[in-house]
């Protein structure tokens, strides 16, 4: 075999590639709905005080910080027939569809705390969703491919 022949066999296909690519339309989305509209929605439309928004969102990344490490050393570790990775990737995404459609649901007669908690909870969910997802996805990367 010419080290041609070895560098191609080495390379991931176009179809693995953009299968791959293709995953971070689901990180766009979380990126674009936390960075964008979810502080809006809250306060603007249901009526959130910012601070709790903000606080809501300060401790959602908190667990965010707490829970990547964690999952990465556990996608490392684990050896299933689906291989270290999918297991995780396929875990994740129900929840992370669920609790995108719930964060943006309208509440009727909402109280501060019950928005506070509301926002909370599926903040916390739509980013441990991710983290299910996005970690084992990150560290898929290299191993798609040895060039």
């Amino acid at each position: 075999m010419g080290v041609q022949e070895v560098a191609e066999t080495e390379r991931a296909s176009a179809k693995v590639l953009f299968a791959f690519g293709a995953g971070s339309v689901a990180i766009g989305t979380k990126n674009i709905i936390f960075g964008s509209w979810l502080m809006l929605y809250y306060n603007q439309v249901l009526g959130l005080k910012p601070y709790l928004a903000g606080v809501a969102l300060a401790l959602a990344l908190v667990v965010d910080a707490i829970s990547d490490p964690l999952v990465g050393a556990w996608s490392d570790r684990i050896r299933t027939r689906l291989g270290r990775r999918h297991p995780f990737m396929y875990a994740s995404l129900l929840p992370f569809g669920a609790s995108i459609y719930m964060i943006l649901q309208p509440v009727p007669d909402p109280s501060q705390s019950g928005l506070f908690l509301r926002l909370l909870f599926f903040a916390i969910a739509v980013r441990l969703s991710m983290t299910f997802y996005e970690v084992p996805r990150s560290a898929l990367g290299p191993e798609l491919t040895k060039d």
